[in-house]
């Protein structure tokens, strides 16, 4: 996964594909505050699956759905380009696709 930036620089990008269902790279933002997350098909393609973000606040040994207040778990299963709230400093974020049955699915996050 190309990775740009880190905390010396003040910002950090991560991005790449998925072409089957797995989890992601963990991504590190590097200061508090909102970041971003994309997901879009290939140029000119579709893409039927579903995307959940995650973090982690132990480095990457436990990961945990976004979930909203009322506990429901954020998912996706179109293309979406979207602000999320992170309040602390250093967690670790990753997408999870647990189904995809068609096409690929284009990813970023960033901060």
């Amino acid at each position: 996964m190309p990775i740009e930036g880190g905390s010396t620089s003040g910002y950090v990008k991560g991005w790449n594909k998925f072409t089957a269902a797995g989890n992601g790279e963990a991504v590190q933002l590097v200061r508090r505050g909102d970041f971003n997350v994309s997901i879009w098909a290939a140029p000119g393609g579709t893409f039927t699956g579903t995307v959940v973000p995650e973090r982690s606040f132990d480095y990457g040994a436990t990961w945990l759905p976004f979930t909203f207040s009322d506990g429901v778990a954020v998912s996706w299963s179109a293309p979406i380009s979207t602000v999320l709230p992170e309040p602390q400093l250093g967690i670790y974020w990753r997408l999870r696709v647990p189904t995809l049955t068609n096409g690929e699915i284009n990813w970023q996050i960033s901060q």
